[in-house]
């Protein structure tokens, strides 16, 4: 899940600390096979493929991952938001060329992201995705830690770390929170902007 995770026992019985540190550890390999949009076989992943136009049962821990972004995505309107996958990545490529994304493609990318479509059923357990293309990724989910790799610096894990000592140090996660809800809400805006431009359907 592009984290480092560091597991302390404290026992006088080796082989309960070694049982333990391996029932810890097989567990973080099952959350990572379920959760990490950079396996390209993972539970997540998968859904992206199958669910479209199609209410497909998911396992708890996705299931709790997902209600938990989309109460997030409701709460701020779309700041917070899982499946701007496609929008990200495509700056994640103009990182690496440093070529701006084509205004173009981001319209299209914008056009594959919002929360609203995607839909879950707490009843049945059940994702639906609304069209095809949707991307859901976790860089949006660096606070339940399933960020970048440390130390690279992510806004998420920033958030998630310095909830500890928010009331002694408040702004080591206030500020990360800030920028996630600014560019968040920018690249929003962006997408519909570009979207009322290039969309012939909205003339």
């Amino acid at each position: 899940m592009g984290t480092l995770v560091r597991v302390t026992v404290y026992t006088t019985d080796e082989q309960a600390a070694t049982r333990a540190f391996r029932t810890a550890f097989d567990r973080i390999a099952a959350l990572d096979q379920t959760l990490s949009d950079y396996r390209a076989d993972s539970e997540l992943n998968e859904l992206t493929r199958v669910a479209v136009n199609h209410p497909t049962v998911v396992s708890t821990d996705l299931f709790t991952v997902l209600s938990t972004s989309q109460q997030l995505a409701e709460a701020t309107d779309g700041a917070f938001d899982v499946t701007l996958g496609p929008v990200i990545r495509l700056w994640r490529d103009a990182r690496k060329s440093a070529r701006v994304p084509d205004t173009a493609a981001l319209a299209e990318a914008a056009s594959r992201s919002g929360y609203r479509k995607m839909h879950l059923n707490a009843k049945h357990h059940t994702v639906t995705l609304d069209m095809a293309g949707i991307i859901l990724i976790a860089a949006g989910l660096g606070f339940l830690g399933l960020g970048v790799a440390p130390p690279q610096p992510e806004w998420g894990s920033m958030v998630s770390d310095g909830r500890n000592q928010i009331l002694e140090q408040w702004w080591v996660c206030t500020f990360p929170g800030i920028a996630i809800f600014v560019v968040s809400l920018g690249f929003n805006l962006i997408g519909d902007g570009l979207r009322d431009v290039l969309d012939p359907r909205e003339q």
